[in-house]
């Protein structure tokens, strides 16, 4: 079996850091989500993630029309300047965010 580094980086980087210092890099994005869009990014971000940002599939998973995720894609890509559907380094960016927004803040 073969195995890629970056296959791994995720949980490599979860590993070494804890969530105070997760806090300090990630809470300067606090404000930016709040309320109404904190829950949405929450529950679309852990669909894509899971279905590999697969924009179609995830939609049915979510029970949403295509162009309903993609309209809020593009929410997100103009909120955080990252796309993480087309671009490696942003799918990183949304899943380290993502689980600093599930793991260490409570949505008001």
């Amino acid at each position: 079996m073969t195995y890629y580094f970056y296959d791994f980086l995720f949980e490599y980087v979860h590993s070494q850091t804890d969530m105070d210092e997760a806090s300090m890099i990630f809470n300067v994005f606090a404000q930016v989500l709040s309320g109404r869009e904190w829950s949405a990014f929450s529950k679309n971000m852990e669909v894509l993630l899971q279905n590999n940002m697969n924009i179609s599939l995830s939609a049915k998973d979510l029970y949403l029309h295509r162009n309903t995720l993609i309209h809020w894609m593009n929410r997100y890509k103009q909120l955080f300047g990252v796309d993480p559907v087309n671009d490696h380094t942003g799918r990183e960016f949304t899943g380290q965010l993502f689980y600093y927004y599930t793991h260490a803040l409570i949505p008001s």
